[in-house]
């Protein structure tokens, strides 16, 4: 059913990952692609016809209900961090319903996923909504989430795209975009500062929650010589992580040495939490483009 109904011949395919889960792999005609879970509505490779694989998955995931994938693009929603809720909220541990797919007026192939308030989902989060999450793949890849609350009770949110970019040393990496904005520093008790540096450049265990961020950033990868712009919008906040030795130390599906060939930039909505009232919707898009300097 799934694969007569949204494969697209050339472009949009879908396989069985060895852990029973469905992938959806597609394919533009520049010799991009991406794949991504139906578990999570994961996107876990994002690959440039000039410089290949621009996502990092971990070499230790674990692909298996319950367990959040490591790497990639975690889907966010509806709570970041901890609280109330699993940590990060449920979006990305949920299998998500493919809803359309095609090739747009652009001739980008996309696919569209969404995610309900099935009962166990209702049980620990009592709101009537509908998230719909599009992945558009031509020369840059596209993501964007549109959150509906389909009730007349207002309810509130936290989100992000917990983007994990491949680099070939994150020491010799910077993030640019970032100086002069307010960030919270969840390493050092959640102080709030100003950052002062032009390029932010990673040394040292980092997870920043940038506030009122710019709609570009860049991040440069010098060893590679590429960078990579993300744009974004209604996603008005911006996160930086990279667990560090010691960090990764403590995370069983992260190899000790891997957070050398990964840093986080994140594209998020994190204070104030996002209200909608009954009937209302939001949406964030972000944007990824590759160059090569």
């Amino acid at each position: 059913m799934l694969v007569n109904k949204f494969s697209i011949d050339n472009h949009l395919q879908f396989r069985d990952d060895p852990a029973g889960f469905i992938r959806a792999i597609l394919v533009h005609d520049s010799g991009a692609s991406t794949e991504l879970f139906l578990y999570g509505a994961h996107i876990t490779s994002w690959k440039t016809p000039e410089s290949g694989e621009q996502l990092f998955v971990s070499r230790e995931v674990i692909v298996e209900k319950d367990v959040p994938i490591r790497g990639g693009i975690p889907l966010i929603f509806p709570q970041f961090g901890p609280g109330l809720l699993v940590r990060h909220g449920f979006a990305r541990i949920h299998f998500w319903d493919v809803v359309e797919s095609g090739i747009s007026d652009r001739n980008e192939v996309f696919i569209k996923l969404r995610l309900g308030s099935i009962p166990e989902i209702f049980a620990i989060w009592p709101h009537q909504f509908v998230i719909e999450f599009t992945i558009s793949l031509g020369e840059s890849l596209t993501t964007s989430l549109r959150v509906l609350n389909e009730t007349e009770t207002p309810f509130s949110f936290t989100s992000a795209l917990h983007t994990y970019f491949a680099v070939e040393d994150v020491r010799e990496c910077c993030v640019e975009g970032l100086y002069g904005c307010e960030y919270i520093d969840t390493v050092h008790k959640s102080r709030r500062d100003i950052d002062a540096d032009h390029q932010l450049h990673i040394f040292e265990m980092i997870d920043r929650i940038y506030l009122n961020t710019p709609r570009v950033l860049i991040l440069h990868d010098l060893k590679n010589k590429r960078h990579i712009t993300i744009k974004k919008v209604g996603f008005k906040d911006a996160v930086v992580w990279n667990p560090w030795y010691e960090g990764a130390q403590l995370i069983n599906d992260l190899g000790d040495n891997e957070y050398l060939s990964m840093i986080c930039v994140e594209a998020a909505h994190y204070e104030p939490a996002i209200t909608l009232a009954g009937g209302e919707f939001w949406v964030g898009v972000q944007v990824l483009h590759c160059n090569q300097e």
